[in-house]
């Protein structure tokens, strides 16, 4: 799971953190280090507030670096807190949800039968479109429509998936 730690600080942070932000850059780097502490820093224009991103079990790992922060104890931090943050997309995303379209792509792939399905897209893309095509409209009567929508192959890739020029039969699905 990860955690935000939240700082608010008063209007003489600036100044006040100055005597204190090596011992906290120091503390920030040993949590770092063991793989507690992800990401931190203060907020900037105006600087009001600082956000630390902790990863862990539970909010424990944020409150106990916030406890013996220097800045907290020497009242440079007026105000903490711990939000959990349920991070669901991204590389690091601790409870991660893929899209549908992404979901029904893998189930396609995996359905495919011979070995020549498994050849790149660029190089049998029309058949293995025709192929995905017609087993999405077996099996997803929402995707039958696609094929009356569009005569051609290259319509109908071209209208799926214009900007990549690579064809996701997948990619209508959730549309």
């Amino acid at each position: 799971m990860h955690y935000l730690l939240f700082y608010e600080v008063g209007e003489d942070y600036v100044s006040r953190r100055a005597q204190f932000r090596e011992e906290h850059l120091k503390k920030a780097w040993e949590a770092s280090e063991r793989s507690e502490l992800v990401l931190a820093g203060a907020l900037a224009n105006p600087v009001d507030g600082a956000v630390l991103l902790f990863k862990g079990d539970s909010p424990e790992i944020a409150e106990k670096f916030a406890r013996a922060d220097p800045y907290v104890l020497n009242e440079a931090v007026k105000r903490w807190y711990v939000r959990e943050w349920r991070t669901v997309a991204g590389q690091d995303a601790a409870t991660p949800i893929r899209p549908k379209a992404v979901m029904v792509d893998k189930e396609a792939r995996m359905n495919l039968r011979s070995t020549a399905d498994y050849r790149p897209l660029s190089l049998f893309h029309g058949d293995l479109c025709r192929k995905l095509t017609m087993r999405f409209a077996a099996k997803v009567p929402s995707t039958a429509g696609l094929i009356a929508r569009s005569r051609t192959h290259q319509h109908q890739c071209d209208r799926i998936a214009p900007a990549r020029g690579t064809h996701a039969v997948a990619k209508a699905v959730g549309r």
